[in-house]
This record gives structure tokens, C-alpha cells and sequence, in this order.
């Protein structure tokens, strides 16, 4: 049966079987509290220089899937962004060659060390482009965060004038923006066959930051950065390098953000998007750069700037099919716990790892789109600390926290359970430390045709946009509170208890 309470003879019981699982939510105090921005989303620049060929920013589409997906902030960056020019007045040709593109993320050049050594060219954007993503952004619920280039330099030093023509530009326009400065640093001698030294960017930053007062349009607005790679316990040159720029830059930034991708999309197989070593390689990443915070004792807000499944644009019908988005739902749920206030997925739309994909001329979702909005939906920002005995990190990986105050019935409290189950069995959960729960809302998602399926089962219904690109219902399966919270094979589940009593969460209800 549901086990709601302390029935702890239960205990052993449930140790001994496999395919069950004791759940012990801590009511007591909240272990994190997460931006309300925290999914959030990107464009790569490398978008802008192939002129958004299959992505119309003023298609309704377009407008109504980037809305499902508010509040957030829209990060436009990217390797693109370091090869980016501002020419207020650029007039595009309307013509793109398709081998000139730049590539949608650092790929194997920022992640493995490669040299690739080719000079990617210069890219001009213009005005009206500028103006065209920000009030995308506007639209679709979210703020803006646009990348400048950092590879414009004078000497040693980053050559300000090209981000002053921007800038003069979008105050006139009143476009409301935050800003980053550079893109994957660390990674400048691998992509582009050069170098800035970490103190001089952090030097850049100061003198962005400088700049930035100038205008009282963004004397307030974010500065984030560096957007190093991710960090590696054997490679320790990464971590030097965000620890000496944070040397210099850190009084000046909103964030620290640092990019993340479990796998190399050229390589990953579906065995790899199933073993759990894959998934706890997050834990360790983030727990380096927490360390070296820890070390300069700061606490500046740490978020993702930039993070899909695979780098080099997603793995190949992985990245976007029903078995990305265990990874994806348990990125989120390790980060909210390990205290990242914001993750930005690459990307909204691009490669194998988008959110929204073109088939044959159509803008349609990828299963992920579909774990977002359910996330959106019902998990709130508030961090209750669960344990799950016995498959800690193991392929059953179970989060909880305070439920969206938009999904709560009317004077009731409750907690939103979400998870993901790897193994080709169906398991129970039995949860303990909630009390008084009134009705339970469940919510499986399974692939329609298997874990490469393109399309997602929600409680046994296949979801699809309706006319004029709506969203289905997405209704809850009510539960029994006598049955058991099971979860099928290779499945994603959320659960939203009504009335559960947590203390901790009254404060963000």
C-alpha cells in the first residue's frame, strides 16, 4: 500500500526486495532554494550566423512554445559568440553556405583537448537581429542574456569598442538585457589558436562592469561569467583557471557559471545513456567547483551557463529521444540539490540536443520539451531533502521539493516527488517523514516505442500540440492513497502530494 508516516517495520522489508524503494522525505528545513528562472534556456550564437534558417523567432510556433517555457532567461552565446561583430546596419544577403557554419557548441576542441586550429571567420549581426531575439525573449516570459565577444583585443587587453556600439544601440532601444563576456576561455588555445590569460580576463570583466554603469539602463543588469568548461579531478588546469580569474572578477559578478556535458555526442551509445557512472559524474563536477567558492570563501550564486546530454551539438538519436531526458530530469534535480541556482539548457532549439526540433518545416517538441513543462509546472523552488535508502546514486534516483504554488489545490500545502527509473523492471517507492496527505497526482512518462522514441507517453497518452501549436491537457492520473507508488520500466515520474505537511515549505508557497 502507499506508506505515508513513520511505519519503520517496514523497513527491513522493503531492504530486502529489489524492486522496492523506502523513500525518507525531511520536512524539517529546506536544503536549497533555487532561482524561479532555474530552467532556463539558449540559443547559440552560431543561430545568428546561419540566420535562423529552420528557427523563426516570429513564427507563432516559434512564440508559443518559447512561452511554455517562462519564466526563465533566454542565454544567447555560444563558440559563435567569440567570432560575433555588431554592425548596427548589416544587411544580410539571404544567402547561406551551410559548410561555412560555425559549430553549436565547443565540442571536442573545448572538451577533449583537441587542436582545431582552423580560424573560424567573423560574423556580423546586425541591429535589427539584436532587437528581433530580445523581444523573442520578452515575449516568451524570459530576460535576455547576450554574449559578448572577448577574442576583440587591443594588445593584452579586450578592445571595448564594439561592445560600446552595441551597447549605445540597445540602451537607445530600451532592450533589457544581462551580460557575459567570452565563451569557454579556457578553452581559446584548442578552438581558436590563441590565449587570454585568466587574471586579464577577470581584468575584461572589471572593465566591463565599469562600462556597464555607464549606462543607467544596465548599471543594474547581470554580469556572469567565466563560462569555463567543465572542471576535471585530473585536469586541474581548469579549475586554476576559474580560481584566478575569480581573483580578479569576482566582486563584479551576479554568477559564476561554468558549462557542463556528460558525454561526447560523437561517441555516446544508448549503454552510456544508462549507466549511472554517467550520471554521477555531475555530482563531482559540481562539487569541484564548490570547492574552490569554498576555498575564496565567496557566495556568489553558482549556475550551469550552458548544458545539454553530449557536446558537439547532442548525440544522435540519444540527445533527442526519450532516453535524454533521464539524464535531463536528473541534472535537474542533482543540481537544485547541490545548490546551482540556475541551469541553462543548450539549447531551445539547435542539434540533437534542442528542446524544440524542425521536421520537415514544422516546429515540434523532443520528449525533453515535454519533461520541461512538467517541471515547470509542478516542482517549485524550494529543496526538501530526500534519501533514498539502499540505490542512492544508483539507476532509481528520487528528488523532492515544495510543490509549484500554481499546482496546489486551494488552502493545502504539498511536496512534488520526481524521478527516474533506469532499470528494465517496475520498482515501489514507499515514502516516509510525510504526513496528512489528502490525494496524490501521478505522472509516468514513457517512451511511446521504446527509449529511443521521439515521442513521449504521458499515463498511457501520447502528447502532441494541438491546433495552433497548444498544449495538450497533460492531466494527472489520480492515485489511490491504498496503492502503491509504483514506477514501470524505464520510466520518469512526478507525483504532486497534496497536503503533505512541510513546515519548511510555507515560505515558498
Amino acid at each position: 500500500m502507499l506508506v505515508f508516516g513513520g511505519l519503520w517495520p517496514a523497513l527491513s522489508q522493503y531492504s530486502k526486495d529489489d524492486h522496492k524503494r523506502i523513500v525518507i522525505i525531511q520536512t524539517d528545513h529546506l536544503v536549497q532554494v533555487v532561482n524561479e528562472r532555474f530552467l532556463s534556456v539558449a540559443l547559440d550564437s552560431s543561430q545568428i550566423h546561419r540566420r535562423f534558417k529552420k528557427f523563426d523567432m516570429k513564427s507563432k510556433a516559434a512564440r508559443m512554445l518559447g512561452t511554455y517555457l517562462s519564466p526563465g532567461y533566454l542565454r544567447v552565446g555560444g563558440t559563435a559568440a567569440d567570432r560575433l561583430i555588431f554592425v548596427e546596419n548589416h544587411v544580410q544577403d539571404g544567402k547561406f553556405d551551410e559548410s561555412e557554419a560555425l559549430p553549436l557548441d565547443g565540442g571536442s576542441c573545448a572538451y577533449e583537448g583537441e587542436m582545431c586550429t582552423k580560424q573560424q571567420r567573423f560574423f556580423n549581426m546586425s541591429g535589427e537581429t539584436l532587437t528581433e531575439l530580445h523581444n523573442y525573449a520578452k515575449m516568451a516570459g524570459m530576460d535576455m542574456i547576450f554574449d559578448l565577444n572577448a577574442l576583440l583585443r587591443k594588445g593584452k587587453d579586450w578592445d571595448d569598442t564594439n561592445a560600446k556600439e552595441l551597447l549605445d544601440y540597445a540602451s537607445k532601444q530600451e532592450l533589457k538585457l544581462h551580460w557575459q563576456l567570452g565563451n569557454e576561455p579556457n578553452a581559446y588555445r584548442h578552438k581558436f589558436d590563441t590565449f587570454v590569460e585568466a587574471s586579464q580576463l577577470g581584468e575584461d570583466f572589471v572593465n566591463l562592469r565599469e562600462l556597464l554603469n555607464q549606462y543607467p539602463r544596465y548599471s543594474r543588469s547581470f554580469l556572469l561569467g567565466p563560462d569555463i568548461t567543465r572542471p576535471r579531478p585530473l585536469k586541474l588546469a581548469d579549475l586554476d583557471y576559474l580560481r584566478e580569474f575569480l581573483r580578479t572578477a569576482a566582486p563584479r559578478l551576479n554568477a559564476v557559471t561554468w558549462h557542463q556535458y556528460y558525454l561526447n555526442g560523437r561517441e555516446a551509445t544508448l549503454q552510456d545513456f544508462l549507466n549511472v557512472e554517467t550520471y554521477n559524474v555531475l555530482y563531482e563536477q559540481i562539487g569541484l567547483v564548490k570547492n574552490v567558492m569554498k576555498s575564496m570563501a565567496l557566495g556568489t550564486p553558482v549556475w550551469l551557463g550552458e548544458t545539454g546530454t553530449a557536446f558537439g551539438g547532442g548525440a544522435a538519436e540519444l540527445s533527442d529521444r526519450f532516453v535524454g531526458s533521464f539524464l535531463w530530469l536528473d541534472k535537474l534535480g542533482v543540481a537544485a540539490s547541490e545548490g546551482i541556482k540556475v541551469v541553462i539548457r543548450q539549447s531551445l532549439f539547435g542539434g540533437h540536443y534542442g528542446l524544440i526540433r524542425n521536421d520537415h518545416g514544422s516546429l515540434v517538441p523532443n520528449p525533453d520539451f515535454w519533461v520541461s513543462i512538467l517541471y515547470k509546472r509542478l516542482v517549485g523552488t524550494g529543496v526538501v531533502g530526500v534519501t533514498l535508502l539502499k540505490d542512492f546514486k544508483g539507476p532509481v534516483r528520487i528528488y523532492c521539493h515544495c510543490t509549484e504554488p500554481s499546482a496546489l489545490h486551494p488552502g493545502l500545502g504539498g511536496v512534488t516527488i520526481f524521478g527516474i527509473n533506469l532499470l528494465s523492471d517496475a520498482i515501489e517507492l514507499s515514502l516516509q517523514g510525510t504526513h496528512n496527505v489528502s490525494s496524490v497526482d501521478r505522472y509516468i512518462l514513457q517512451g511511446e516505442t521504446g527509449l529511443q522514441s521521439q515521442h513521449v507517453l504521458l499515463n498511457g497518452e501520447k502528447l502532441e500540440l494541438l491546433a495552433n501549436f497548444r498544449l495538450p491537457p497533460m492531466a494527472a492520473q489520480p492515485m489511490d492513497l491504498n496503492s502503491p507508488i509504483s514506477m514501470p520500466e524505464h520510466s520518469i515520474g512526478f507525483w504532486v502530494l497534496h497536503g503533505a505537511q512541510v513546515p519548511a515549505c510555507q515560505n515558498t508557497q
